[in-house]
C-alpha cells in the first residue's frame, strides 16, 4: 500500500513504460500518457483500493485549443505540463477514458514521469474539470435547440463562441440565467 508520505500527487504522469506494466496501454507509445486523477488525500488514504488514472493523448502542435482549455468544455480538457528546455507537453484528456488501478499493482509497477511539471494553475484546472463533470447544469432541450439553430450561416452557439473567442482564455464559464420554470 501507499505510504501517508507519498510523493504522488493528482496530476502526476505515469512514466509511458510504467502505464503499460499496469495494462493501461499495450506499449510505450508515446501518443498516449497516463495522468493520476486521484485526490490526493485519497492516493494514501487506506480506505481507498484503487487510484484513479485517465488516458491522455498527446497532442502533436503543441498548442492549447481555447475552446478545450481552462475546464471550458465538460466532456475534453487540454492540459500543459511543463517539460524542461523543450515546448509543453499538451494532452486532451477525455472523461471516457478514466481507469481504476489496484494500489498494490501501483505500488509494484508506478513509476513517476519527473522530466515533466504539472504548473499549479494547471492542476487546478484539472480539480476543476474533473469535478464539473458533476456538478454542472442539465439545460431543457427547448434552450439546447435554440442554441442550435441556424442564424444566417452559422448556429448561435457558433456565434457566441466567435464573439467570446478574443477573450476566451480569460473566461471560466458563461452562465445563462433560465429563470425558475427552465
Amino acid at each position: 500500500m501507499l505510504a501517508r508520505d507519498t510523493g504522488w500527487r493528482q496530476g502526476d504522469l505515469l512514466t509511458r513504460e510504467a502505464a503499460a506494466q499496469l495494462g493501461l496501454v499495450e506499449t510505450a507509445d508515446d501518443g498516449v500518457r497516463a495522468i493520476i486523477i486521484t485526490h490526493d488525500c485519497d492516493i494514501s488514504h487506506e480506505a481507498e483500493h484503487c487510484l484513479e488514472v485517465i488516458l491522455a493523448d498527446v497532442i502533436g502542435d503543441a498548442t492549447l485549443d481555447p475552446q478545450l482549455s481552462y475546464a471550458k468544455n465538460p466532456r475534453r480538457l487540454h492540459l500543459a505540463y511543463h517539460v524542461a528546455d523543450r515546448s509543453p507537453l499538451i494532452l486532451e484528456l477525455r472523461h471516457g477514458n478514466r481507469h481504476p488501478i489496484s494500489k498494490d499493482a501501483f505500488a509494484k509497477y508506478a513509476a513517476r514521469d519527473d522530466s515533466v511539471s504539472l504548473p499549479t494553475e494547471s492542476k487546478r484546472v484539472l480539480k476543476q474539470w474533473l469535478a464539473a463533470r458533476y456538478g454542472r447544469p442539465a439545460f431543457p432541450n427547448a434552450f439546447e435547440n435554440r442554441l442550435s439553430k441556424r442564424s444566417g450561416k452559422r448556429e448561435v452557439k457558433n456565434w457566441i463562441a466567435r464573439i467570446l473567442e478574443p477573450e476566451a482564455r480569460h473566461l471560466v464559464g458563461l452562465f445563462f440565467d433560465l429563470g425558475a420554470q427552465r
